[in-house]
């Protein structure tokens, strides 16, 4: 099965099959696993392919025993791309999408995207521009667009599962100094674990929450930061979410304590508010 997007048919001609997708060559982006993204040019396009060769039952049964759905391919971050044209989220743009009829635990499958041209997630941001990051008015439109993008998705069934903010792109084609804070666009990528349903469980809210925080717990956010973002997310005022939502908040600590904890194996440097 091949789905190619009505707009793109005549610039994907040349690709009939599942192996002429298979065969595209370029530059390796990412290879982990049983996946693999490969930058690409077809004619004066770029373009990006990511291919995914079956995750083989242990992966399968090992996220069963975790209770989370395995990944099989491509086809959850296709509907995923669509689900958040949907609700107005900036992210890539969907091309082509393809599996073969391979079993449950060896299906192949592809999805190629549009390149969004020329960008920075946000954590190579906080890393290499603190300065510009640091900026009072970009650092507080940034937070409010990633709190926004957070409570569109959880609004709407959706839920990422791998919401830290290097997966945040920030399109940059006037270069990093020239950034309009008026007009920016941030794009959220990597939407392959992302799972859509009418409401989310409240441990996949955190696990979301959480995760953001963990992946900007360095960078250099104040208490005041941390409390900004608390009230663009729940869109109320920051006392009564300091009260009412006071056992969602513990939980969000808690599960990125854990978080930091499993990777940088230390306590982190909380920047918590005085309540908590």
């Amino acid at each position: 099965m091949i789905k190619v997007r009505s707009s793109w048919q005549d610039a994907m001609r040349d690709f009939q099959t599942l192996d002429d997708y298979f065969a595209i060559e370029g530059e390796i982006a990412r290879e982990i696993q049983n996946r693999k993204v490969t930058h690409f040019y077809h004619g004066e396009k770029s373009l990006y392919i990511k291919c995914h060769y079956g995750v083989g039952w242990s992966e399968i049964i090992k996220n069963w025993l975790l209770l989370k759905k395995p990944v099989l391919g491509a086809t959850d971050e296709w509907e995923a791309i669509h689900a958040l044209q949907r609700i107005n989220v900036d992210t890539m743009e969907p091309i082509a999408l393809g599996k073969d009829d391979g079993g449950y635990a060896t299906q192949r499958s592809f999805i190629v995207t549009k390149d969004i041209g020329k960008s920075i997630h946000l954590e190579a941001l906080t890393q290499k521009f603190p300065d510009i990051f640091n900026r009072f008015q970009l650092k507080r439109a940034l937070l409010k667009r990633v709190s926004d993008i957070t409570l569109k998705l959880h609004s709407h069934g959706i839920n990422h599962r791998d919401l830290y903010i290097c997966h945040f792109e920030l399109c940059i084609p006037g270069g990093i100094e020239n950034i309009d804070i008026e007009n920016f666009s941030l794009k959220l990528m990597d939407l392959h674990r992302a799972q859509i349903r009418r409401h989310i469980p409240e441990r996949w809210r955190v696990k979301d929450v959480a995760s953001l925080y963990f992946s900007a717990m360095d960078i250099g956010l104040s208490q005041r930061d941390i409390l900004r973002f608390m009230r663009y997310y729940m869109q109320k005022p920051l006392k009564e979410t300091l009260n009412r939502d006071k056992a969602f908040w513990k939980k969000v600590i808690a599960k990125t304590n854990k978080l930091y904890r499993r990777d940088w194996r230390k306590k982190p440097n909380w920047i918590l508010p005085p309540m908590f």
